[in-house]
């Protein structure tokens, strides 16, 4: 029953309705009912991905907060909105570049009705008034080069903070991981007199993230310059840390799991205490602590037992690993407190490795420190699948440095959706399930008249509207 049905129902007060309707499929039928003046209604014959995630949004508030953007550009022609989301379809679908996302968008306008567009922009293929295109590579680059990606990381702090009153139980362990990964614009040439491209800066997107059963939650991120001038790890990983904490307060990180690369034991033990979270991370070689912890693993009454082994799909190439807890680590003086160390051995056909990664929390047994350390790995795998399906860090994502870092902001947004979105209820899916299940949704509708329906295309609406019947719906 639609909204009309339940206005005029409750004008009315109770009548008999029809629960049930048999409707025999005839496309002739439906043309000759619509043509004697019978009310003709439209739906899609099924409902797609794009219904399902579009819903989400909407029931989320995120369509509303991309509305609200402050829309930065001098004369635009088509709504922030729309284009943001025509974006968040570059990556659903898996397309390549805007130019791509033209030409694929078009060939499905009922997406892009979905999507806001009008049914007459669809026809034309242009706004008549000024020609432009409303998808084409010009207009994309456009929006996004003005975005900054601190705009985008305001809506993910919504999207969070809401995420949070509703699923109370996926925030509750508090288990956070903070990894970056690099990028850099591929340039462009500047005049027939110079050859190549110009080198862009290399950049970087570090993330804080929630583990949860339903992958990884974005909970923050912040875009910096890396190398030379730029912000190092230690320095990016703890105004990240800080920056989360200030904007989502106490209680939000109750376990951070990091790389080694952040070690900063002063920033440890005071920060520790000031947000209230406890820690995981990996000892450098070249650290007396990462010597010591090797000491005591060798005493003779060290106790080893055995740990899963890295997952590598050849199962043939996995190592043998075992696992040592050792205490009263006192060796790292800038953090100044006393340690609990675990060692990692991988034995291999031909070599071995050792790793040693470090905790305060002198409760946890070896298999507890180690599944929390494996959990490294799953920011890992998603920078890794993102680089695989949404061409994180490749140079020809974009051309142009702000482009790019509206890119990356969009991606995390939008991993960040995708993943509350399986909390919600909808089937847990990888990225690319996900293009899949986008590139391959149903894109026909069911137009229902005088007893009867016909599936259709847009096309054939457009006929069906206007009197024409077209019989040959082709392959």
């Amino acid at each position: 029953m639609n909204r009309a049905d339940r206005r005029r129902l409750a004008h009315k007060g109770p009548q008999a309705i029809e629960a049930l309707a048999i409707l025999r499929e005839d496309l002739r039928q439906v043309q000759l009912a619509r043509e004697r003046g019978e009310r003709l209604q439209v739906e899609w014959a099924l409902p797609t991905y794009f219904d399902a995630f579009l819903a989400f949004l909407e029931k989320q508030k995120v369509l509303d907060d991309l509305e609200r953007l402050p829309d930065p550009r001098k004369d635009p022609v088509v709504p922030l909105l729309p284009l943001i989301l025509v974006i968040f379809c570059r990556f659903l679908m898996g397309l390549e570049s805007f130019c791509e996302v033209e030409s694929v968008l078009f060939r499905h306008p009922e997406i892009l009705r979905r999507l806001g567009f009008t049914v007459e922009l669809l026809q034309a293929g242009a706004y008549p008034s000024t020609g432009k295109r409303p998808c084409d590579a010009e207009c994309l680059s456009e929006v996004s080069r003005h975005f900054g990606w601190e705009t985008i990381r305001e809506v993910l702090v919504r999207v969070v903070k809401r995420g949070r009153e509703q699923h109370p139980k996926l925030f509750r362990g508090g288990r956070c991981l903070v990894d970056s990964t690099h990028f850099r614009a591929a340039g462009r040439h500047e005049g027939a007199e110079q050859e190549g491209r110009v080198s862009e800066p290399e950049e970087k997107v570090c993330t804080l993230m929630l583990w949860t059963p339903h992958g990884l939650i974005p909970l923050d991120f912040r875009i910096a310059m890396a190398k030379e001038g730029g912000e190092g790890e230690t320095t990016c990983g703890q105004a990240l840390i800080e920056g989360a904490f200030q904007t989502f307060g106490p209680g939000l990180i109750k376990e951070l799991i990091w790389d080694r690369g952040y070690l900063d034991g002063a920033w440890l033990a005071e920060a520790e205490d000031r947000i209230g979270f406890t820690w995981v991370m990996g000892a450098k070689e070249e650290m007396a602590i990462f010597q010591d912890a090797l000491g005591l693993s060798r005493l003779a009454g060290a106790r080893w037992v055995e740990g899963d082994p890295p997952k590598f799909d050849d199962p043939r190439k996995r190592p043998k690993r075992r696992l040592c807890r050792v205490d009263g680590l006192e060796s790292w003086a800038a953090y100044g407190r006393p340690l609990v160390g675990l060692v990692i051995e991988d034995r291999y056909p031909d070599r071995g490795t050792t790793q040693v990664v470090l905790t305060p929390q002198a409760t946890w047994n070896a298999g507890q420190i180690h599944q929390r350390s494996r959990c490294r790995w799953d920011l890992e795998e998603t920078y890794n699948e993102i680089t695989r399906c949404w061409r994180l860090g490749e140079k020809l994502l974009a051309r142009r440095a702000d482009i790019y870092r509206a890119l990356v902001a969009l991606m995390v947004l939008l991993y960040g959706l995708l993943r509350l979105f399986q909390a919600s209820g909808a089937e847990r899916k990888t990225l690319l399930s996900y293009q899949r299940e986008f590139k391959l949704g149903p894109t026909h509708l069911v137009a229902r008249c005088g007893g009867y329906c016909a599936v259709v295309d847009l096309e054939e609406l457009n006929d069906l509207l206007g009197g024409t019947l077209v019989l040959s719906r082709g392959p």
